[in-house]
Parts: structure tokens; sequence; C-alpha cells
């Protein structure tokens, strides 16, 4: 018996009337997979949700992980500033200490009694003692770079090269330092350079324990005269 339009809507209005028919209507009907699908949609909804509470929770985490993350940026270029400050003042502490250690061994040198090595009875001066060098600064034939350069002068010593009644006067500029550099070196000679362009018949000398290679090699080639200290004091 074929099943009409009529027969159709006659059970439509059943399941009107009856809609506990329903469900047996729909087992009969549907495959067991498409039964399922409300209750799979159902449990996928549920760990929808589940994973958006996740994610909420991750994105809080987050948040708070690029905070830590910002503090501790903060904290690093803080404790970068503070060890730039640490480095700066180690560096003036060792300046310091270097210059204290420097004059110190000045001190103990005994420069004059080494420069007899050079000069008779040297006498020990200051560039002020020298007229011709005030004169030159005063008319301008002494810029104030080289003034400079000759109050850092170590020593200034007067004397006679040799000791016939004859021999001339001279001077020594010279530098000191335990462990004399190229740069004692170059700033002797320069120095001395500045009083014989004064008219002072000066020679460049440099002072002290031992010269590194450099600063022997440079002093042979400028003319620079050497004066060792061979005392077994260290300090």
């Amino acid at each position: 018996m074929a099943f009409t339009v009529e027969d159709l809507n006659d059970l439509l209005e059943l399941l009107r009337q009856h809609p506990e028919w329903r469900d047996a209507v729909r087992r009969e009907v549907l495959s067991q997979e498409l039964l399922e699908l409300p209750e799979i949609v159902q449990r996928l909804a549920d760990r929808m949700g589940q994973l958006a509470d996740r994610m909420d929770q991750l994105a809080v985490r987050m948040d708070q992980l690029t905070d830590r993350m910002n503090q501790l940026t903060v904290r690093m270029d803080q404790l970068a500033g503070e060890m730039r400050d640490l480095a700066a003042a180690t560096r003036r502490l060792d300046g310091r200490v270097g210059n204290l250690e420097g004059w110190r061994y000045e001190q103990k040198f005994n420069a004059r009694s080494r420069v007899a090595a050079i000069l008779r009875r040297p006498q020990d001066l200051q560039v002020a003692d020298l007229d011709p060098i005030l004169d030159a600064r005063e008319e301008g034939r002494l810029s104030q770079e080289e003034w400079k350069q000759l109050l850092a002068l170590d020593f200034l010593f007067k004397g006679k090269a040799g000791k016939a009644p004859e021999a001339p006067e001279r001077l020594v500029a010279l530098e000191v330092s335990q462990v004399v550099d190229s740069r004692d070196v170059q700033r002797a000679s320069d120095r001395a350079a500045i009083l014989s362009r004064l008219g002072f018949d000066t020679i460049a000398a440099v002072g002290g324990r031992r010269l590194t290679e450099e600063a022997t090699a440079l002093a042979e080639r400028l003319g620079v005269r050497t004066l060792f200290d061979f005392s077994d004091d260290a300090d």
C-alpha cells in the first residue's frame, strides 16, 4: 500500500497530538549517528566553553607574566645603570689610587740623586722660576696647552753638563713612573722640546724600575735618557 500525502498529514497530526511518539518515530527514521548528534554537539559546546574559560585564564596569566617581565626589565635597566655607576666609580678610584701610588713613587725615586748621572749638582726647579717661560707666556709665544704641559712635568732640574768650568748649563725634563711606557717617553720628549724652543738646552729623561719594550725603542729613537731605579723596596 502506497504512503500518500494524506497519510503523511495524518501522521504529523498524530505526532502533534502525541509528542511522546516523536522519539520512537525519530529512532525509526534516523540513523544512530544522527540520533547521537545533539548529544555530541552538546558535549562539544561544553568542551568549547571549558576551552574558552581556560583561554581566559591563560590570557590573565599572560597579562600577569607581561607585567612581571616589564617589572623585570625596569629592574634590569636600574641594575645596569647601577653597574655603570659602580664601574665609573671604580675607574675613578683606580685613577686616584694610581695617582697616589705614582706620587708616592716619585717621592721615593730620589730624582735629584739620579739626575746627577746627567748633570753635576742638579738644582730642582719649578717652571715659574724661569723668566723666559713667564715672558713667553705673557707675550703669547707659549700656548695655554704648552703651559699646562710644562706644569705637569714630574721634575725639572738645572745643572752643568760636565765638571769643567766652561761646561754648559742644561735642563733635564724628567718623567717618572714605576713602569715607564711609551706615553711617559713621549711626554718627556714633548715637554723638553717646548723648553728647547724657548731657548733652554734641555735633555729629556725618564726614570723608573723598568721600561716596556715600546718605551725602550721610542726612547732610543727620540734620544730620551733613561734613569733606572734598582732599589729592592717595591713599595
